[in-house]
């Protein structure tokens, strides 16, 4: 539907990709008709999807006063292997606060072989909030245990996205379990916690005693593999 934003109002919705594949969501928005055509400007554009919800706030300042419309656009390079669709809710317009900072992304450890007891933990922290942000609280915990607290020191504008690797390190040794890290931003100011927060999963492989055989079969060894089922059989 069309619809006409107030100053200082945000577009915000949640995404998410159910299997974590690298499909990309673009956000058009119109000031004309809801032609497909007339969707040419380009609000954002999300990629490297995670398996949790993540919610998003694109300032609407631009089209104050303005009738708009907004699209969204999923698509993919490889519809194999990359998957071919993502999750959207919640898609409504809101005040965007002044300090509002969130983890939108953990991208390290990452699931593999070899893993050992001092793995970094590296976290992606985006400013939703209008003011500049510095001195960010930022933590996360480890399969559940003690919260590691740290600051990343900014100064961080509003949209942009810093990379912040923790200086405390996880042990993620014990191969073939399920590790899961919980990150979060932690400002007293903040005035949105809705979209502080990450959670993220990853493996140690662990080795394999030779000989070592596999069917290949959806009931086979499959971590860590990328495969196609090329005649379409289903196993």
């Amino acid at each position: 539907p069309q619809f006409t934003p107030a100053t200082g109002d945000g577009l915000s919705f949640w995404t998410l990709h159910p299997m974590g594949y690298l499909d990309t969501l673009d956000v058009y928005v119109s000031t004309t008709t809801n032609a497909v055509a007339s969707f040419t400007t380009k609000l954002t554009s999300i990629g490297g999807y995670t398996t949790t919800w993540q919610n998003y706030l694109l300032n609407l300042n631009a089209y104050a006063g303005t009738p708009i419309y907004i699209a969204f656009r999923e698509w993919v390079d490889d519809n194999v292997n990359n998957g071919d669709y993502v999750g959207l809710d919640l898609v409504q317009t809101t005040s965007i606060p002044a300090n509002d900072a969130g983890v939108i992304n953990i991208t390290t450890p990452a699931t593999q072989c070899g893993l050992t007891n001092q793995e970094t933990v590296t976290v992606t922290v985006k400013n939703f909030g209008l003011n500049s942000l510095s001195s960010i609280p930022v933590k996360y915990k480890y399969n559940g245990g003690t919260v590691v607290s740290e600051v990343i020191p900014g100064p961080l504008a509003y949209n942009a996205t810093t990379t912040y690797t923790f200086t405390a390190k996880v042990d993620a040794s014990t191969p073939d379990v399920l590790d899961s890290i919980f990150a979060y931003t932690d400002a007293v100011s903040d005035g949105n916690h809705a979209n502080d927060t990450s959670l993220y999963y990853f493996m140690n492989i662990g080795s394999k005693v030779t000989p070592y055989s596999n069917p290949l079969e959806t009931n086979g060894d499959l971590f860590g593999m990328i495969y196609n089922d090329v005649n379409l059989d289903g196993a």
